[in-house]
């Protein structure tokens, strides 16, 4: 690390540790609103009397976040003791917050790429105001107001930031007069929001879910569709038992190879009954937070305590402590996000991933504004989503019958999500990384053969030329579509072993009989259909670039996943290099992050040196909106020092762009892929860096002043253990009130 940066974060920290006014300011936020103004008028929560109110379209989402923000501001924020006299009192009556009044402007709760975050929030006495045009807007409010109270011990003393305006009254920067208490003020912040977001929030009615229109089908594939639907119904209408050459693994499934000790089946008794309208209550912790094979329910129960100590929590008022004071300055804040698409990739194939592990990054995501959760849930190592249509996917392909998420969980983990305003997009990789799916269905795999057209005993990827083949993946994505409602599911496409199906003879008498004369032709073929597949189940898609860089015929409304890194160099080679080839190297230097360094020694380049940047521009000119990851893969490392500023510095727009290009850029997200992570250590190998990625999806483009960030992303990772969420240490030498109780 550079040993300037390295001082300056020690100076920096140091001041942060005698609680000086600047820069150590309290209540700072995470991400950085677009407007903010903040009067040096000192504020309470008056502890009997405060409490969230609805005043506009009301929901149960809306309700439980109240519940969860109630908890979160008097259980989690600092706060200053209460030791002041009559009088002080008296003179203090005038400054107490007795409710934060929520309006939001319509019923439609549809969470897709359309949906509006937009907020307008006013802090004041005695009456607080936060307006949306949607409840996930709201949303996003009730976490700025949370982040304006939890502040660090001993840095309360409330002095006059330097920025901050002089005088008790406040105006919202930039947008007019300042927000008035009542209706003639909520008429004036409804004006402000539609000004500002361009949309109507007279609140009439809900939106219709939708998604980008496909381009029209040739009638080729219409009637592709049709035959396969056919066959799916034929083959797939009831669980299979064997037949065509979808022979099951010689080893027996997962469940028959473990002993089925009471236990176990203990674990896998029905959780219908955690259902109420659709929505599995945070108080229930499921069962599968303790699945442990071998006994060794540690993980498992640590899990489920912390749950139950973070979800428990009933008659909030009750246990207010009277000895407590929490303050927060006059403030007006407009927000809202950069881009629409701000996720972070899980992988739970490498290795399984325990539902309270998934939940905890949820809470960290939602305090961070990210929005979706991209679930990389099967791969070549294991198939732990478990498919009723296709059971055999999960019994043979799980790492083992404890390590499952059943269709339950799936709903358990969208309604958390949901709740918070994330979506979850899950990612089923075809052809490739599909070693798991074989295990339970062989046929469905290519034969590799050798030079003398003798089989190898090898699978490759998934077979493209077999009807049988898109007949269970139909059968696999109407299903995954019932249980993922976001209208985006994520293909991948990333990959392929073309060499084994260069191998086969039976694809090479294939690719003759259909005049299709080249791999690319053939990956074509197979995408076209997949994604027609996926378009008939009522999903738009998300693929990897590799599609795209292949010369692969794509729907134009299809969302290209950037990910690729600066030097072209092929899958094989750099695995020869050691590094794990395609969209999870495990392993590189962080000068892979810039654009413009060179590539790691021994790395031979295939062709020209090219960035992400060159190939985003790409992506766009050709008229695909496009998702950038490359320069975010959290884990690459490294895990010590300040690696969140490599993530925070990368502008997704740094390339030669028109307007035209720059509007088909819908966002981006991290990657945290599993190799070297699995339920120990996923928290703080993601947290806090992955805000950092929060912050540049969110916040303006000139928001990157790295010095101003480094106290701000301090705060929110001690705000983070404050809520019983872990999160490393990203700002070197320092200290959380936290520390002394984890």
């Amino acid at each position: 690390m550079n040993v300037t940066r390295q001082v300056l974060s020690v100076i920096t920290v140091g001041i942060c540790l005698l609680c000086l006014p600047y820069p150590a300011r309290c209540g700072q936020l995470w991400p950085l609103p677009l407007n903010q103004s903040t009067s040096d008028r000192v504020l309470f929560l008056d502890i009997d009397k405060f409490h969230f109110k609805s005043i506009g379209f009301d929901s149960d989402i809306l309700q439980r976040a109240f519940d969860r923000y109630e908890d979160i501001i008097f259980e989690t924020a600092a706060y200053v003791p209460r030791s002041h006299s009559m009088k002080e009192k008296a003179e203090l009556a005038d400054k107490g917050i007795h409710r934060l009044k929520v309006y939001v402007a319509t019923n439609d709760q549809s969470l897709n790429l359309q949906t509006d975050e937009s907020y307008a929030l006013t802090v004041s006495a005695p009456t607080s105001t936060l307006e949306a045009n949607s409840v996930y807007g709201a949303l996003h409010g009730l976490e700025t107001f949370s982040q304006l109270i939890d502040r660090m011990d001993n840095c309360c003393t409330r002095a006059t930031p330097p920025d901050a305006e002089e005088g008790g009254d406040i105006e919202m920067p930039h947008l007019g007069p300042a927000f008035a208490q009542g209706p003639a003020g909520m008429q004036s912040t409804r004006r402000v929001l539609s000004k500002h977001t361009g949309k109507n929030t007279g609140g009439q009615g809900a939106r219709t879910e939708s998604r980008p229109e496909q381009d029209e089908l040739s009638q080729e594939l219409q009637q592709f569709v049709l035959d396969i639907q056919g066959l799916a119904d034929v083959l797939y209408s009831s669980p299979p038992e064997g037949g065509l050459d979808w022979d099951y693994d010689e080893q027996g499934p997962i469940t028959d190879q473990l002993d089925k000790s009471s236990d176990m089946e203990d674990m896998f008794e029905d959780e219908e009954d955690a259902f109420e309208d659709g929505y599995v209550s945070e108080d229930d912790v499921s069962d599968d937070d303790e699945r442990d094979e071998d006994g060794g329910a540690g993980l498992g129960r640590h899990h489920k305590k912390h749950h139950h100590k973070k979800h428990h929590k009933k008659h909030h008022k009750k246990r207010r402590d009277h000895s407590r004071m929490y303050l927060i300055n006059a403030t007006a804040i407009f927000d809202q996000p950069r881009f629409p698409h701000r996720g972070l990739l899980i992988d739970s194939a490498r290795h399984f991933l325990p539902l309270s592990v998934i939940k905890d990054n949820l809470e960290a995501m939602a305090a961070a504004k990210l929005n979706v959760l991209h679930w990389h849930i099967v791969d070549d190592q294991s198939f732990p989503y478990q498919s009723n249509t296709l059971p055999r996917l999960a019994e043979y392909g799980a790492f083992s019958h404890a390590h499952i998420y059943k269709p339950a969980d799936v709903l358990d983990i969208v309604s958390f999500a949901r709740d918070r305003g994330i979506r979850v997009i899950p990612e089923f990789d075809t052809p490739g990384h599909t070693a798991s799916w074989g295990k339970g269905y062989p046929g469905l795999l290519t034969d590799c053969y050798n030079a003398e057209e003798q089989p190898t005993g090898e699978k490759g990827p998934i077979n493209p030329v077999r009807n049988e083949t898109y007949a269970l993946l139909w059968a696999f994505l109407r299903e995954a579509a019932g249980l993922f409602p976001d209208t985006y599911i994520h293909l991948g496409g990333d990959e392929v072993p073309f060499d084994c199906w260069q191998s086969s003879p039976e694809i090479r008498a294939w690719m003759r009989e259909h005049n299709v004369s080249s791999i690319s032709g053939l990956e074509t073929y197979f995408e076209e259909r997949v994604l027609a597949l996926a378009s008939a189940a009522g999903r738009s898609y998300i693929v990897w670039q590799e599609p795209l860089d292949n010369g692969v015929k794509l729907d134009s409304n299809t969302v290209v996943h950037v990910w690729k890194w600066w030097w072209p160099v092929s899958a094989g080679a750099a695995v020869a290099e050691g590094d794990v080839g395609g969209s999870q190297p495990q392993s590189a230097g962080m000068c892979e992050l810039s654009s413009g360094c060179k590539p790691p020694p021994g790395i031979q380049l295939d062709a020209a040196p090219t960035g992400w940047t060159n190939e985003i521009q790409r992506v766009t000119s050709k008229g695909y909106r496009a998702l950038l990851s490359s320069p975010w893969y959290l884990n690459l490392g490294p895990y010590a020092g300040e690696a969140w500023i490599d993530y925070y510095t990368v502008e997704p727009l740094e390339f030669d762009a028109t307007p035209a290009q720059a509007s088909l850029v819908i966002g981006g997200e991290a990657c945290m892929w599993g190799e070297w992570v699995d339920g120990s250590n996923l928290m703080e190998r993601t947290w806090p860096r992955a805000a950092a990625v929060a912050e540049r999806l969110w916040s303006s483009r000139d928001v990157k002043d790295v010095d101003a960030a480094r106290p701000r992303i301090a705060e929110h990772r001690c705000r983070m253990l404050a809520r019983g969420l872990a999160a490393s240490p990203g700002t070197g030498p320092g200290y959380c009130p936290q520390d002394a109780y984890l």
